[in-house]
């Protein structure tokens, strides 16, 4: 098992910085590596599917789209950029 974190405060963050079009940085769950990775992501879409909530962002770390689950996001703060 791994760690799920609330979503409840995370979601308005990137909401917020979505529609401004800005990044976030999120201290993001790795399954893999079992460990907290710090990610700057600009999210592109925040979805539902089966009762979990998604983002597709752009990963600079990765310099690739890809989904993250919100529930594994520790915390997420918004960027001027």
């Amino acid at each position: 098992a791994y760690p799920m974190y609330s979503v409840d405060e995370k979601l308005p963050v990137i909401e917020k910085a979505l529609l401004k079009h800005h990044a976030v940085r999120v201290h993001y769950y790795s399954i893999a590596r079992e460990a907290v990775d710090t990610v700057f992501l600009n999210p592109l879409v925040l979805l539902q599917e089966d009762g979990m909530w998604l983002i597709v962002a752009y990963c600079h770390e990765k310099d690739d789209i890809l989904i993250f689950r919100v529930d594994r996001m520790r915390d997420v703060e918004e960027t001027e950029h």
